[in-house]
């Protein structure tokens, strides 16, 4: 048997009007009246004997067997609110039910109406033959009635508190339960009634470690639908990453020749499932299959609480947003993704997403007509760490770091031609030429080479990125495409790379 005999229950429901849709949350854990030996890892879940610590109790700390999940919803069954409401804690004590090991236990609910009609009114109902007091016939009554049965027949076998908990007024347990009503109308409004229902091991449950490569860490991710050659799982994969700059709220501009905009193609060396979820669904929303270019939301994505939830339930809890721009929302509506529209603009981008994944495939190919020159040891120290030998960023890479001026090789050669190839100096960005600070220095470890590469756009002009390879074999390549040129003497654009553009001083 087991040694959490005790268990502590939050339930919540709640009412969409504008979508006709009912949904449910159920939260809580098991527990035994132990000392923990260590907390749970967020400040604001501290299990205690009454429920989460909050301001109307403290409680004695406990150690948790398991905590329980469930959320559910639905367009056509649930009727309102009062429905919704009830339908938690019948799914409450239905859970436990199923628990036989229980001996006591709590369900907390913000509802007083199920509350004291669970409690007192009922049995009045039932002798009345469920007519209310003026005569008119008890809604929900067969729900009313199975909540009854099952009310009973727990309070027969152990002991049972159902206590009321001041709804949307900070108490963790109930925000849990809240959250998980979400997520039920997000499972409803996708047509899925079906209940969720996850029992999680007590040690670890709200530690998140999860949050996706670091490589891929950016703005935006592109998932493009025009491409017929999908990643395969075993094989390497490309993604798309990048930034609009400074237009990043006009998400209907990042094919616009801006030149702080910047693209990043990613070659992995497996899929990174979650990203592979976004690309179906991507091309679900081009439900005529016309090619378009869906911009991904990547703190949204890869922020660690999501990445964790679509790691265990995929996409379920997200909502489709079918009205122009189509797009994805999570269950509280937060951007995942959006169309970019009109489908016009993105014909720049997707040239730029063509050219420079053709110029990686290049590179590691090995194309001699591209030069490379390494830059690794201006941003890395060695360093010696149990004995072995090891890279670390340099501290005078700082935070407030903008850029780098490097000299490096160009070679204005055509393929065809003996190499014409000199030394240009040229002004890396950080955050775009290469990854940002803090992704350098979790990457140091892991870092085969930096190198700036150079290839011919003309006789007189050439291009530049920025490749990091990992000593995986995982590469990044970045760019600026439409401000990384270099012009030879002789033509409009001077060699010497151009000096930070300050704003104005403001006069008053």
């Amino acid at each position: 048997m087991s040694e959490f005999k005790k268990a502590i229950l939050y339930s919540d429901g709640g009412y969409h009007m504008e979508r006709r849709v009912g949904s449910y949350g159920v939260h809580g854990y098991t527990f035994s009246d132990e000392i923990p030996k260590r907390g749970t890892g967020n400040p604001k879940a501290v299990p205690t004997n009454l429920g989460y610590k909050s301001s109307e109790h403290d409680g004695e700390r406990v150690t948790v067997g398991n905590y329980i999940d469930i959320c559910g919803g639905s367009k056509n069954n649930i009727k309102g609110n009062n429905d919704a409401e009830l339908r938690a804690m019948y799914t409450a004590l239905k859970e436990i039910s199923k628990m036989d090991y229980l001996e006591e236990v709590t369900i907390y609910s913000d509802s007083k109406y199920t509350i004291q009609g669970l409690t007192k009114w009922v049995n009045k109902w039932i002798k009345n033959n469920w007519k209310q007091a003026n005569g008119s016939e008890v809604k929900y009554k067969e729900l009313w009635d199975e909540c009854h049965k099952l009310y009973v027949d727990l309070k027969d076998n152990i002991k049972l508190n159902i206590e009321w908990v001041r709804g949307h007024n900070g108490n963790f347990g109930n925000e849990m339960a809240d959250n998980l009503a979400t997520r039920g109308r997000a499972l409803a409004i996708n047509g899925n009634d079906e209940p969720r229902i996850v029992i999680s091991e007590g040690n670890g449950y709200f530690k998140i470690d999860e949050e996706g490569h670091r490589l891929l860490k950016a703005p935006r991710i592109y998932f493009t639908t025009h491409i017929d050659k999908r990643n395969e799982k075993g094989k390497p994969a490309i993604y798309h990453i990048g930034s609009h700059g400074t237009k990043d709220r006009e998400d209907d501009l990042p094919g616009k020749p801006y030149p702080d905009n910047w693209l990043g193609v990613i070659r992995l060396n497996d899929v990174e499932p979650i990203l592979e979820m976004y690309i179906d669904e991507a091309h679900n929303l081009d439900v005529h299959n016309v090619g378009k270019i869906m911009i991904g939301y990547q703190q949204t994505i890869f922020s660690k609480k999501l990445y964790s939830e679509i790691s265990n339930y995929g996409l379920d809890f997200t909502i489709r947003e079918k009205v122009k721009p189509v797009g994805l929302v999570t269950h509280d509506k937060v951007r995942l993704m959006v169309e970019l529209a009109p489908v016009g603009r993105g014909l720049r981008l997707l040239d730029v997403i063509d050219n420079l994944t053709d110029k990686l495939e290049d590179m590691v190919a090995g194309d001699a007509y591209v030069e490379r020159t390494s830059i690794k040891e201006l941003l890395f120290n060695k360093v010696t760490r149990k004995k072995q030998e090891v890279l670390e960023l340099k501290k005078d890479i700082t935070q407030t770091t903008r850029y780098l001026d490097v000299v490096v090789k160009a070679n204005f050669a055509k393929k065809s031609e003996d190499p014409d190839t000199e030394d240009i100096k040229v002004r890396l960005i950080v955050g775009s030429d290469i990854p940002e600070r803090n992704v350098l220095a979790n990457l140091a470890p892991t870092i085969e080479d930096v190198e700036v590469i150079v290839w011919r756009e003309h006789s007189g002009c050439a291009r530049y990125g920025t490749l990091v390879t990992l000593d995986d074999g995982t590469v990044g390549f970045f760019c600026r495409f439409e401000a990384n040129m270099y012009f030879r003497d002789g033509t409009k654009v001077s060699k010497e790379p151009p000096e930070p553009i300050l704003e104005k001083e403001l006069i008053v």
